[in-house]
């Protein structure tokens, strides 16, 4: 194992469909669109955890109800607010929430205060 002492902390919004990993994990479940689901997942982050990385890999292309365009035909309004919603506007909502400040952007790198 190349980091064997790795802990990953892996926030889903179906923590149980997240992969089994031979490293120690710990799993957090909260929702993007639920401000109060968010608050509550980044007070259950460890106090005293030295961030390395962090790895943002929301994305939401469709689901059930609703399927990815192929054409200008098929842009709906409802669809292009959910997908900037849960792509763009939540993931930066937790730098908000976040009682440190201490998340970072999608490279691994702090936002700047």
């Amino acid at each position: 194992m190349q980091f064997p002492d790795i802990h990953l902390i892996r926030l889903a919004r179906h923590t149980e469909t997240l992969l089994p990993l031979s490293i120690a994990t710990q799993d957090i479940s909260f929702d993007l669109t639920d401000e109060a689901s968010m608050i509550t997942a980044l007070q259950s982050l460890p106090d005293n955890a030295e961030i390395d990385w962090v790895f943002i890999a929301t994305g939401w292309l469709h689901d059930n109800d609703t399927q990815p365009e192929k054409t200008w035909l098929n842009l709906y309004a409802d669809h292009l607010l959910r997908s900037f919603t849960l792509n763009t506007v939540s993931p930066m909502q937790t730098r908000q929430l976040s009682d440190s400040g201490q998340l970072f952007d999608f490279m691994g790198l702090p936002f700047a205060p």
